[in-house]
């Protein structure tokens, strides 16, 4: 398959801030509320790991130790940047990684999302846990910066994930063609070749 490429420069990182509407104090928020978070994010991004890897149909597709581990570890990462605050070309390069990784692997986005939903899930526990002393005004705004955060990091990923499923679809069409067009030259070939046989026998 043709290699995709998805150029992440300054130009795109301000026009996905302002499409999500993410400034200065979202980022300063979710920086303060990683490191506080950071300690559990590798727990989150296992329970969501083995969450998808209960369906047999994504249990199939990551076989063995290894690659679950190289799995775990790539989402903890993803994870870490992303609650670090720093949304550089690192990190949308990452979110675009992931899109293409699923691509490649034909990994529905019904199961990246599936992830998202356990992430979200287990964030807001831990902010609505006695434990942290986080006030429900301080709660609200980590989650409205959250919510903003995340569906960026989706949309990379989906981004590149049917950027990759059109290649797939054009290189298939191209495929055809040249298999077609191959197999006109061929006919044709039988044609001239049947037609100097029959001038040699008159």
């Amino acid at each position: 398959m043709s290699e995709i490429e998805i150029k992440v420069d300054e130009a795109l990182i301000k026009r996905m801030y302002q499409r999500f509407r993410i400034e200065k104090k979202d980022l300063e928020l979710l920086h303060e509320f990683g490191e506080r978070l950071g300690p559990v994010i590798g727990q989150i991004a296992d329970k969501a790991l083995q969450h998808i890897l209960s369906f047999p149909e994504c249990a199939a597709v990551f076989k063995g130790e290894p690659s679950k581990q190289k799995m775990l570890a790539g989402e903890t990462a993803h994870l870490a940047k992303l609650f670090s605050g720093a949304l550089d070309e690192e990190f949308f390069g990452m979110g675009f990684h992931i899109g293409l990784v699923h691509g490649a692997l034909d990994i529905e986005p019904a199961w990246y999302l599936s992830c998202y939903a356990i992430y979200m899930d287990e964030f807001l526990r831990w902010l609505a846990s006695p434990a942290q002393h986080i006030s429900p005004e301080q709660a609200f705004e980590i989650n409205m910066v959250l919510y903003k955060i995340m569906t960026l990091d989706i949309s990379l990923a989906w981004e590149a994930y049917y950027r990759q499923r059109e290649q797939k679809i054009r290189d298939s069409y191209q495929a055809l063609e040249a298999s077609h067009n191959l197999s006109l030259r061929m006919i044709e070939q039988r044609d001239r070749e049947i037609e100097e046989l029959l001038k040699t026998r008159g």
